[in-house]
This record gives C-alpha cells, structure tokens and sequence, in this order.
C-alpha cells in the first residue's frame, strides 16, 4: 500500500485512491501482507487502550502517540497507524470489501487471489441482472394491467353517470375485473385465496354492498 499521506485529510493515497473507486462505483480488489495485518491488528489494540485514556483524543493524536509508542515494533512502515485506520475503515465500513488479509506477498498469489474474485463478482453481477430483468418485467407486467383496469374503470362510471347500470352494479364490476388481473397486479397465483370488498360508511358503520372473491372463501 503506498505510504504516502494527505496531510489536509489525514488519509493516504491509497485510503484516498479506494474512496474514489468507491464513489464511482467500482469494486476494489485489497491485498495485505499477512505481516502488515498483523502489524495492523497490534496497533488496532494499542489505539483502543489509548482511547480509553484520552477518549477526546483525535484520530491524527492517536496516530502520533501510537508512533513513539511503536517505534520499535512499526520501524520501516511510514504513518502505519493511518494505514491501520484504512484497513480498519476497508474490514467495517464497506459491503463489498474483497480483501485478502493473508497475503505473501507475491505477484502469483495477487493474481490467484484476483482472478477469483473476478469470477465471483461476475456470477453475481449476471445474478443481478436477472433478478433486475425479472423485476422489470413484472413491473411491466403490473403497469399494463393498472393501465387496462382504469381504462375499463372509466368506462363502467361513466355508464353508471349516464344511468346505463346502477353504482352498485359498477362497484362489483370492477372488483371482477380486479379480480381476473389478480395475478398481475397482486402477484396472486390461482391457488391463492382472496376476497375484495367494497364498503359503504353509513353514519358510523361500514356496510359491503360489493364482493368478488374465491369460490372457497365464504361470504
């Protein structure tokens, strides 16, 4: 990981590189040296204690007071409590935090590792779009019938308006149309029971004078 530090931020390049592939919608691939977790679990341990101590103490204070208290064990590491806070931020703040912790180091492990991955992260992408495509269609499915029962909706009020049927006969019309595209706009199957109601309120009480329902479902 580059040692590097953005001074304004208190983050290294490589924390800033992931939080910009992070934004952009990128999935990154994080190798660490089995030594360096190690190394990172020690400091990890070490900050704690110290927080108990100083809990008003910030970030960067920590990283300063862990650097004279480490300095023997973190010699040839540059800012190693900040790149403890990075993989920290990596192993609890993110979902898809591929991340090898064991890493030897080597160029033919790091491409085992990442070619891996790469093909977990297609199958689950290819899952993805199916279950997106799946989603879609039934969306489409729902809209096509909304689309087809307001149309006939209008049309049986407007027949009731003109006296041609009577409120009560469009009211139960228009649940057996509600009910003929239960699959579509309740995901209902046919061995699924229902029953669809229409209330009159007649002062305090709620009275049904509409019903379609499964022919198993008493009224």
């Amino acid at each position: 990981m580059a040692p590097d530090l953005e001074l304004n931020q208190g983050k290294s390049i490589t924390w800033r590189e992931w939080e910009e592939a992070c934004t952009v919608g990128l999935t990154p691939i994080i190798l660490i040296n089995s030594k360096t977790a190690d190394l990172c679990r020690l400091i990890a341990k070490e900050r704690s204690a110290l927080q108990e101590d100083s809990p008003t103490a910030s970030p960067p204070e920590l990283d300063s007071s862990l650097e004279k208290k480490l300095s023997e064990k973190i010699e040839g590491y540059h800012l190693a409590p900040s790149i403890q806070r990075f993989v920290d931020v990596v192993c609890k703040g993110h979902t898809d935090n591929w991340m090898k912790l064991d890493w030897d180091g080597s160029a033919g492990q790091a491409l085992e590792y990442i070619r891996f991955n790469l093909l977990i992260q297609a199958a689950a992408s290819s899952r993805r779009r199916r279950v997106t495509v799946e989603f879609a269609r039934t969306v489409g499915d729902t809209l096509a019938d909304l689309k087809n029962l307001g149309q006939r909706v209008v049309v049986l009020t407007a027949a009731a308006r003109r006296g041609e049927t009577s409120q009560l006969d469009a009211a139960q019309g228009i649940l057996q149309i509600a009910a003929s595209m239960r699959t579509g706009l309740f995901r209902f199957e046919d061995r699924d029971r229902y029953s669809l109601v229409v209330h009159e309120l007649r002062g305090v009480e709620l009275h049904p004078i509409a019903r379609a329902a499964h022919p198993s479902v008493p009224w």
